[in-house]
């Protein structure tokens, strides 16, 4: 697509990044419990905030193919995080039901990931016919950056 690191898909791209780092420290390293918690919890927010930003410039520059699966996916993505931080604070008082809805979170940004994938590819193969590019052993768009 069109990122550079000035655009709203680049910096969501970071933020999105940041997140899912955060969210991995606790598998990493022991924390109390609290500490658990929170880093899930700002890690999901965190994610959503910057699926949100890639769903926006997909809004404002996103090329006529793949759009609006990006538009789509990214913004899946983002109420999922949001459902997975809400399934994070009810697992405080009722570990069963929050867990649940956690999963619930996770398979939406899932579901949004797979969408935003597709919109993606769509959109790299439209700027490709674009700009005019041969096709390569792995088909118009699809070679590696380092085969190219």
């Amino acid at each position: 697509g069109q990122s550079t690191p000035y655009s709203f898909e680049y910096v969501g791209a970071v933020i999105t990044s940041i997140g899912s780092v955060e969210e991995l420290l606790p598998l990493l390293r022991d924390f109390s419990l609290e500490a658990d918690y929170l880093l899930e919890t700002q890690g999901n927010i965190l994610q959503g905030l910057g699926s949100a930003l890639q769903a926006y410039d997909e809004i404002i520059n996103g090329t006529p193919s793949g759009a609006y699966e990006g538009i789509i996916g990214n913004s899946l993505q983002s109420i999922g995080c949001f459902i997975s931080v809400l399934g994070i604070k009810i697992e405080l008082t009722d570990q069963e039901d929050g867990q649940r809805i956690n999963a619930l979170g996770s398979w939406v940004q899932a579901f949004g990931a797979i969408i935003a994938a597709i919109g993606q590819q769509l959109e790299e193969e439209a700027e490709e016919e674009e700009a005019g590019s041969e096709p390569t052993q792995y088909g118009q768009g699809n070679a590696p950056f380092f085969l190219r």
